[in-house]
């Protein structure tokens, strides 16, 4: 740890130096160390895989569902096949069906944090909840699972911006102001579901992929030029 700080304190923007700090500390379970050095180094490189990646494990141990979703969708835009794409997007599944629980085909339990209204993501982990009830409806019952992912995390990712007023720090500054401008234009959004929905194997999905490469190309272009402001 002494040696990475050392070689930051020389050449703060090697942002591998900040991503092995950050390593070095989450496996020694000082979080806080390891959030701080992450956050250090995705501004130098915000297209470091392995650094959202490593935030979303991290935020997943700490039972910040919200920030680990958004870390993990992240990484998933600039990696979405391969195995740790698979691990990643079993988390993402994982922690959406978090608190619901269908006992029959006339009841689903959902279980609420009790202090959730003192999060500032309570609300939106709260409305996760309640799409992943919804899934079992009548409703939604002729949808496919694309459909019900991509609207899902499109609901997230707006109702995550409409709270975005008077909110600070990096979550919301960096993931959040990105998701909800990328919710808000149609074709783009519908190009990042199916991005980042390869590691499902779907072969509807692969046949949109293979015909829309022009869109896809449009969408990495788009997050290569997005401004983030923190």
């Amino acid at each position: 740890i002494k040696t990475f700080k050392q070689g930051i304190k020389f050449n703060p923007n090697y942002h591998q130096l900040h991503y092995s700090l950050a390593l070095t500390s989450y496996n020694l379970r000082k979080f806080e160390d390891a959030e701080e050095a992450l956050i250090s180094g995705i501004k130098v490189n915000p297209y470091h895989t392995s650094s959202h990646m490593l935030m979303g494990f991290l935020k997943y141990d700490q039972k910040e569902r919200s920030k680990s979703l958004l870390a993990f969708f992240y990484f998933l835009l600039l990696e979405p096949e391969g195995s740790r794409a698979n691990q990643v997007f079993q988390l993402i599944e994982q922690q959406q069906k978090h608190g619901v629980q269908k006992e029959d085909n006339m009841n689903i339990s959902i279980s609420v944090n009790s202090d959730f209204d003192k999060n500032d993501f309570g609300t939106a982990e709260m409305m996760l909840q309640l799409l992943e009830a919804s899934k079992h409806t009548e409703e939604n019952e002729n949808k496919s699972e694309f459909e019900m992912f991509s609207n899902t995390n499109n609901s997230f990712f707006k109702v995550l911006g409409e709270q975005r007023k008077g909110k600070k720090g990096f979550f919301w500054d960096f993931y959040v102001d990105f998701f909800y401008d990328l919710s808000k234009d149609k074709q783009m959004y519908e190009a990042y579901s199916h991005h980042v929905y390869q590691s499902k194997k779907d072969d509807n999905n692969s046949e949109w992929i293979n015909a829309n490469s022009v869109q896809i190309e449009k969408l990495i272009f788009w997050l290569k030029t997005y401004k983030h402001t923190y």
